[in-house]
């Protein structure tokens, strides 16, 4: 970590003021760029503006996917216990599944079966991009909004890679992420159905009758609705229905009855503009995924490196030693061909935990 000091303030300032239109410190500046170690004092200056833009960007990962933090870059295995849940009537209770037996006085505690494990595994991995520079292009005028707008556009791209990320767990390039979404996991709604106010219906029934361990998972009352851009306006239109009419016919008696929209309240909009960046023929396709927080596990994460959960920039120093002694700051160019090197790292990986709750349909009708 840099100790800032008084130079790192000044350096700061400096930029500040060249950003601003200030002549005089846009000439310091740009005399300091080539003739100082002025780059090596802004780097925390520019990393203050690398976080506060990757802090502002909008994204949508976290409308429905949770992050956790992991130690290392290893795999870490998430544990979900299975087990038959015996018991027995007793005390004139019934015993079902899912609830605690009767135990009378006296009696013995039943047990409850043999457990096993089920377990998923997350990875982090490591993303980042080097931004090179010529040591003619730090000599030369005009670059002093450069050192502001580089910043800004890797915050962005540190963001968008989150993003990816966790929308990567929904989709692959050719189709749906089939490791994720299947007959297996019970997450594959029937006939693929078009985004339509009865689809949605059936998607949360169905979501909420899979099983998950041998056992009912418990009720979601809060989903995203996760769309690409081209079902944007079809799903805000279904959710602002405010009347509902159902027409039934009993004999010659046609029976006309209005509710309310049964689904407004338990469904969330998140428009996510990745499905179609990851595969273009996704213009269709929709998913209903837990909100964060409705389930002990989550079903979609964003994997993030304790202690580097930001993003960072650094500047490379190679430029070698002066005959006379002392490092050669890395403005002047690097040894090998006069280059000088930012480099930002960011360490992002999506991770799909369980499938309970989760629901996807392609939109295809078959």
């Amino acid at each position: 970590m840099t100790t800032i000091n008084s130079r790192h303030v000044e350096a700061a300032k400096l930029l500040e003021g060249a950003l601003k239109g200030d002549r005089q410190d846009k000439l310091r500046l740009q005399e300091g760029i080539a003739t100082s170690d002025l780059p090596e004092l802004l780097v925390p200056t520019l990393n203050k503006i690398l976080l506060e833009e990757y802090e502002a960007v909008p994204q949508v990962w976290d409308q429905f996917a949770t992050s956790l933090v992991v130690d290392d870059f290893r795999p870490v295995t998430f544990q979900a216990l299975k087990y038959d849940d015996a018991g027995e009537d007793n005390q004139g209770d019934t015993f079902r599944e899912g609830s605690l037996p009767t135990v009378g006085e006296y009696d013995e505690y039943p047990t409850a079966g043999w457990f096993s494990v089920t377990e998923q595994t997350m990875q982090v991995k490591k993303a980042g991009q080097r931004i090179r520079f010529s040591w003619e292009s730090i000599v030369n005028d005009g670059q002093i909004g450069l050192l502001e707008r580089l910043p800004i556009e890797l915050a962005l791209k540190a963001a968008g890679k989150e993003d990816e990320e966790v929308t990567k767990q929904l989709v692959g390039t050719s189709g749906l992420n089939t490791a994720n979404f299947k007959s297996g996991n019970q997450n594959l709604l029937a006939g693929n159905p078009l985004l339509t106010l009865d689809s949605l219906e059936d998607a949360i029934e169905a979501a909420n009758l899979q099983t998950y361990n041998g056992r009912q998972i418990t009720a979601v009352t809060q989903f995203a609705l996760v769309v690409p851009r081209a079902l944007e306006m079809q799903a805000r239109k279904i959710l602002a229905i405010q009347e509902v009419r159902t027409e039934t016919t009993a004999g010659s008696v046609a029976t006309t009855s209005i509710s309310s929209n049964p689904i407004g309240s338990q469904v969330t909009i998140v428009v996510n503009d990745w499905l179609t960046k990851i595969n273009s023929g996704a213009g269709a396709y929709w998913f209903l995924i837990p909100v964060p927080g409705q389930q002990l596990n989550p079903a979609v994460a964003l994997g993030k490196l304790r202690g580097y959960e930001s993003p960072e920039l650094r500047i490379k120093s190679n430029g070698g030693l002066y005959l006379g002694g002392g490092e050669v700051p890395s403005r002047e160019g690097s040894f090998d061909n006069d280059d000088w090197e930012m480099r930002i790292r960011h360490i992002a990986t999506g991770g799909f935990i369980v499938p309970a709750g989760t629901i996807a349909s392609t939109g295809a009708g078959s």
